[in-house]
């Protein structure tokens, strides 16, 4: 199975669990993972695609974690930042 369909299918469990903070990052995922391919000759994204999309997640994420980290007024954001950042590094090979 390719991370894309991994993706989609841990996507529509969360759906039909109805976590929708979950659900809603994947959804962003997958829609930029497809945009690569489509935007290429209009193909499927590879699985090189997809962990490219998601190390610029990772990347984003973890700025975001730094700049909230010490601040007491965004700690809901810091919170919901370190909770995608665990979805997203799920899909990322182990380093």
């Amino acid at each position: 199975m390719s991370k894309l369909q991994a993706i989609k299918s841990a996507q529509l469990a969360a759906r039909k669990a109805k976590d929708v903070p979950v659900s809603n990052l994947l959804t962003t995922v997958i829609g930029e993972a497809e945009m690569v391919g489509k935007s290429d000759g209009n193909r499927l994204s590879t699985d090189e695609d997809v962990l490219k999309v998601l190390k610029k997640f990772e990347k984003g994420l973890l700025e975001t974690i730094k700049i909230c980290t010490g601040d007491n007024g965004r700690l809901i954001a810091l919170a919901y930042a370190r909770e995608e950042l665990v979805i997203i590094r799920s899909y990322l090979p182990q380093k």
